[in-house]
């Protein structure tokens, strides 16, 4: 699977705070993987808003494989977390 800036922002928008799995498919692909992602940071009265201080993502369980079953694997995770924060 040849995954585009635009397939990372998709797979992006299935993240959410907390511990989860993320399912993608393209082209007969299908990408699949587990994940944690915790933000640390504080709510701020004067703006009605949360500051993030720091942003934490683990990633596990990475697995892409076609229709046949055969596996395939051009995730990259240091692409993907350039999108998360």
């Amino acid at each position: 699977m040849n995954l585009t800036i635009s397939d990372y922002k998709s797979i992006v928008n299935q993240v959410q705070e907390g511990i989860g799995c993320v399912e993608f498919e393209k082209d007969g692909e299908i990408l699949t993987f587990d994940y944690e992602l915790e933000f640390a940071g504080y709510y701020e009265e004067e703006t009605d808003g949360f500051n993030t201080m720091s942003t934490m993502l683990y990633i596990d369980n990475v697995t892409s494989c076609i229709e046949d079953g055969n596996t395939t694997n051009n995730f990259n995770e240091s692409v993907f977390e350039k999108y998360v924060a």
